[in-house]
């Protein structure tokens, strides 16, 4: 099912860059009285706005006063002026210049809306507005020597600017100097150019808000921020934006740009004449300068933005200690290199991440078009641009500018080109982090980008040989990233550490280290042309040519570490098209071999010649493996053995020659029957899948204690009868898979002493439990019990289940219980999540239920008998009870049962709120959190009556009351669709859902699903008055099969 809120206006992500003042333009007019004044406040003032570089005009002091008009010097500035300071002291109004030069202020800003800044100099604000005391007097002066119109220009002037908001009073009770900052700060704030739409900086105010909350400007601790990112992501743009927002909040403020490029002690000069405003001191080298840095700098509240740092000594010497800086002080400083703000101790660090299509979309139309979207015959030439650059705003800049004015014909050129070759300018600046790197760390980034980018780092760290290490370093250095614990590298990186080694030999594959590409691997194994140069090779075989692997092909691959033959999996089994062969006799190098794995491995065993003795991992699923090698051979290095699908495989080699395997994995070898008893001898052993290998009759028993093996995977294992019974001996599994075995009677009995077991997984075994006594009790660390379709509840778990005190999951579907067959003690496991009940014969489930506290999920899905849905404990989020036929879903009970439904949503909305005062923003995701309660229910074909907003369709739209966005009492929205199956199924058909795939059985009639969406969870981008509306739409799948919506709804829920 979908939901979407539409919005009425449109909005934008652009960005402006600050303007410069140009020579003839002044920042600030000050109009003053040079009588009582301006040998003080006045100059001071003067003194502080220039400080803060910024251009004011003034008169100069002794020049005489003009008795008929304004100067034309004057007149030009106020004309060029944009912020105009206006003294009003004792004496200003006895001069006819300072009023003629306030009249010509106040028209210049009714023309321009430039902005007067009153400030009332030991004066009363209303004697100035109605011009008495001193002001009365000198219009008295005035009258008799003045026409009206004049007098009365002048009585205006006075009178609006008096009136202007943000003015200062200072009288005896203020500093001067605290006046002084205030009006200084005013006016560097009034002068603060726009950000946002000019020179293409596209992105940039969201990057700049999330940067700015870590700054916590009005703070009065010391705080030192990193910036870390790509080269070319948008650092230095950042700080420089941030530097132009907010360096006139502080004592003294300094850019050092570029850091890595420039010497030290020049950097610290430069530094010392930006925050104190004087060059008067020679420094003689480093040491001197820093001692002089926090001189200079002690209790200041300054700003310092060190740009692109890339070692630990620009921060010794620029950056003075915390205890030198005043109160409110931020050091910001942005790299490439993580390890160097952790070592420093920075309080936070900002990592600047890509822009987002639209955004990039925007940034490369500004640079290619000069305009906001591309030009007609150039849309898709722009996607794959934009594809390509994946979010990198240095390379959007750099392709819009070289295409721009360009033809069709040449983007086409460009782009065939780049797929190849990267633009130089690129290259270089991308290179520059790898160029720093260590020779291993070299290596590891150019396996990562010709062979292991998007694997799991695991994976790669245990084949790569001191891999760890360097990955830490490749992920701080901002080469690489992860998600979801895969590895990921940037494209354009990616493509750079391929360019790398293809510099070896532009014209022969043969001397690469590695190679990838199915042409060049197919190359240089039918030509006969590799060397001792190549250490990996990676072929995927559904994009190569028809191949046969030599012995003469490998022979000069003395140094080979990698080799992947690999075919790409579809729907869980390998597209069987074989691509791939090999001579007679075939063998090759394996001395180096470090990781080996070749899908529908052709050979009935390994080569005869084969060594290993380096090897970490061997993956031979899918082939025609009978044995895996004939000559017993020491593998000490070897952790992984991956065999799956090896039908043909009727036996494993004793594996004291393995001593160090972590991981066996044999999982459908459909003619394995047994296993040799050393298999419990493998120290190392933590993985043992033995899933689908539906020959195997037995496992050995297991001699003696073994302490490493946490997962035992024996699912679908049909003919498997029995498990040993001193299974206990395995102390540390954390895992047992039994689902499918059919023709296991049962658990060991020493199955309770198991103490570390975490899962349980039984479902679909037959487990005749009632025959053979053993008890659950001892399971104390038991997490998921999944006893789907067992006899389990007769025996063990009825009696053990209230001491399984860990559990989170439980699954009892399907296992026959009655009315009354509840285990009473399922209502004592506090830590309970999820419950399954489904297709069970019980009447009620008893209120007792509502103690879970924990319980997120409660499924009874075809409790054909169930009449009524019991209390619900607050905690619960999604409530499935399709199915439930015997349900009156249109009786007063389904009032009861909407009602517990919305408490649950409220108690998830409220546990929300409580949680976001407790988050700070950067924390939480970006589309919001989305706490609420779904329902499926059979149903009566009606939307419920309580949901106002109702639809004979698939769609409904509701109207959003105003400031629906700020209302507190407004907790959300109940979606609410009726649907049933569809009865002519369409050849394709495109599941709509933004909100979680609905996964039910399917059945005949109504049903009914509701969820409950938290306000909290909108987008912040739809949070405002311009979104009036909140439309949903449905569709979906259930069970695979279409469902048709016949009606929907959406009630907004209240406290």
């Amino acid at each position: 099912m979908a939901s979407q809120i539409s919005k009425t206006a449109s909005s934008s992500s652009s960005s402006m860059s600050p303007t410069s003042i140009s020579k003839d333009e002044y920042d600030v007019f000050l109009s003053f009285s040079r009588e009582d004044i301006g040998k003080s406040f006045a100059d001071h003032l003067y003194a502080a706005l220039v400080k803060k570089g910024l251009h004011p005009f003034r008169e100069a002091i002794g020049k005489p006063e003009s008795k008929e008009a304004i100067s034309s010097e004057s007149l030009m500035a106020i004309e060029k002026s944009k912020v105009f300071i206006v003294m009003f002291s004792k004496s200003y109004a006895q001069s006819r210049y300072n009023l003629d030069e306030l009249v010509k202020i106040m028209e210049c800003t009714q023309a321009t809306r430039k902005v007067v800044v009153p400030v009332f100099y030991h004066v009363n604000p209303s004697d100035v507005r109605k011009q008495k005391r001193s002001y009365g007097e000198a219009f008295h002066n005035h009258d008799a020597k003045q026409e009206k119109e004049k007098i009365d220009n002048w009585r205006t002037a006075l009178t609006e600017a008096s009136k202007l908001k943000g003015y200062y009073h200072l009288d005896q009770d203020r500093y001067e100097s605290t006046v002084i900052r205030q009006i200084t700060d005013s006016v560097i704030d009034k002068l603060k150019p726009a950000y946002f739409g000019v020179d293409n900086l596209v992105g940039i105010d969201s990057r700049v808000n999330e940067l700015k909350s870590l700054i916590g400007i009005g703070f009065d601790d010391v705080r030192m921020l990193g910036v870390w990112g790509l080269v070319g992501i948008g650092k230095t743009t950042i700080g420089q934006v941030i530097y132009n927002l907010i360096s006139y909040q502080f004592d003294g403020a300094s850019f050092l740009s570029i850091v890595r490029e420039q010497p030290i002690l020049q950097l610290q000069e430069i530094l010392l004449f930006a925050i104190t405003g004087v060059k008067d001191k020679i420094l003689n080298n480093v040491d001197e300068g820093i001692n002089e840095i926090k001189k200079r700098l002690r209790q200041k509240k300054v700003l310092i933005i060190v740009d692109d740092v890339d070692h630990s000594s620009h921060l010794k010497y620029l950056v003075p200690d915390r205890d030198c800086l005043g109160k409110g002080s931020r050091i910001i400083i942005t790299t490439r290199d993580k390890h160097l703000l952790c070592e420093y101790g920075v309080d936070a660090i900002y990592e600047v991440q890509e822009l987002g299509f639209e955004e990039s979309m925007l940034l490369f139309s500004l640079c290619a078009f000069k305009r906001r979207f591309p030009e007609e015959g150039y849309v898709e030439l722009s996607r794959d641009i934009v594809d390509y650059a994946n979010g990198h705003p240095l390379t959007l800049k750099v392709l819009g500018h070289s295409l721009y004015g360009k033809t069709i014909s040449e983007w086409e050129k460009a782009l065939d080109q780049l797929k190849c070759q990267p633009m130089p300018k690129i290259q270089s600046l991308l290179q520059i982090s790898y160029d720093r790197l260590d020779h291993t760390t070299k290596n590891i980034f150019l396996d990562i980008a010709c062979f292991f980018n998007g694997e799991e780092r695991e994976f790669v760290s245990r084949i790569l040989d001191g891999a760890e290490h360097g990955i830490t370093t490749l992920c701080g250095k901002s080469l690489l990233t992860f998600s979801n614990n895969k590895m990921l590298m940037h494209p354009l990186l990616q493509q750079m550490g391929q360019v790398l080694v293809r510099q070896a030999c532009l014209t022969e594959p043969g001397k690469w280290s590695r190679l990838w590409s199915s042409e060049d691997v197919h190359h240089v194994l039918t030509k006969n042309k590799g060397t001792n140069a190549v250490e990996g090779i990676f072929l995927n075989m559904p994009t190569s040519k028809p191949i046969e692997f030599t012995t003469e092909a490998f022979k000069m691959m003395n140094g080979l570490r990698l080799l992947k033959v690999h075919r790409d999996l579809k729907c869980g089994s390998i597209v069987k098209t074989c691509v791939v062969h090999v001579s007679t006799g075939f063998e090759f190098p394996s001395y180096e071999l470090r990781y080996l794995h070749w899908d529908e491995y052709p050979l009935e065993s390994l080569p005869l010649n084969f060594h290993g003795v380096n090897l970490i991992e061997l993956n031979l699923q899918y082939g025609k493996l009978r044995v895996l090698w004939k000559v017993s051979k020491l593998h000490e290095k070897l952790k992984v053995i991956n065999l799956s699908h090896s039908q043909q495989l009727i036996q494993i080699p004793d594996f004291s020659d393995t001593p160090n395997l972590e991981s066996l994995i044999l999982e459908g070898c459909t003619n394995l029957e047994n296993l040799p008893s050393s298999i419990w001898d493998l120290d190392s052993l933590v993985n043992l899948d033995l899933s689908h290998c539906s020959n195997l009759q037995k496992l050995p028993e297991v001699q003696g204690n073994l302490y490493s093996l946490e997962y035992l995977n024996l699912a679908f294992c049909k003919k498997l009868e029995s498990l040993p019974e001193n299974l206990c001996n395995l102390k540390y599994l954390k895992t047992l898979n039994v689902i499918g075995c059919s023709k296991l009677g049962r658990l060991p009995e020493s199955l309770g002493s198991l103490e570390c077991l975490e899962k349980l997984c039984a479902s679909n075994a037959d487990l005749i439990s009632s025959q053979f006594h053993y008890s659950l009790a001892g399971l104390c660390s038991l997490k998921i019990l999944d006893a789907h379709g067992t006899c389990l509840t007769k025996g063990a778990i009825s009696s053990d289940i209230g001491s399984l005190y860990s559990l989170e999951e439980l699954d009892l579907s399907y296992c026959n219980l009655m009315e009354g067959g509840i285990p009473d003690d399922i209502f004592c496991l506090y830590s309970l999540r999820v419950l399954d009940l489904s297709g069970n014969h019980f009447l009620r489930v008893t209120d007792a239920i509502s103690q879970l506290s924990k319980l997120r999920v409660l499924r009874l899905r075809h409790c054909k008998n169930l009449v009524e849905i019991p209390e619900l404990p607050l905690s619960l989020r999604v409530l499935d009870a399709h199915g439930c036929s015997s349900m009156k879903t249109s009786s007063s009970t389904s009032l009861s049962l909407w009602q517990r439904q919305l408490n649950c949503f409220k108690s998830a909305v409220l546990q929300e709120i409580q949680e976001l005062k407790y988050n700070s923003p950067l924390s939480l995701p970006t589309n919001g959190v989305s706490q609420g309660f779904s329902t499926f229910v059979t149903g009566s074909g009606e939307v419920p009556e309580w949901i106002s907003h109702q639809s004979v369709c698939s769609e409904v739209t509701a109207p959003l009351p105003p400031n629906w966005y700020s209302n507190e009492d407004l907790l959300g929205f109940a979606l609410c669709c009726v649907y049933i199956p569809q009865q002519d199924e369409p050849k394709s058909s495109k599941s709509e859902n933004a909100m979680g795939n609905i996964t039910q059985p399917y059945h005949l009639g109504y049903s009914v699903w509701v969820t409950y969406y938290s306000n909290h969870a909108i987008k912040k981008k739809y949070r405002s008055d311009a979104s009036r509306h909140f439309k949903a739409s449905f569709s979906g799948y259930v069970d695979g099969k279409p469902v048709k919506v016949e009606k929907c709804g959406i009630g907004l829920v209240y406290i």
